[in-house]
């Protein structure tokens, strides 16, 4: 059991979660952005908070945290 949470903690701390999580994203779009829910997927992108669509709040804010962590 102690191999096991010294491993786990080795792969949080080397970002390999953060990665699998990222490319799990990446290919979950891809693959909505290319079904019938396509539509309903740019729509999203298009939405708008506090003035801002979300595909601006994504570029501007969210890359600006992950590009700061990084």
């Amino acid at each position: 059991m102690a191999n096991n949470a010294q491993f786990d903690g080795e792969v949080v701390e080397s970002g390999v979660q953060g990665g699998l999580i990222l490319m799990a994203a990446s290919f979950l779009g891809v693959v909505i952005a290319n079904t019938p829910w396509a539509a309903d997927y740019f729509a999203f992108w298009e939405w708008k908070v506090a003035g801002l669509s979300m595909l601006h709040w994504v570029n501007d804010l969210l890359m600006t945290i992950f590009f700061l962590q990084v």
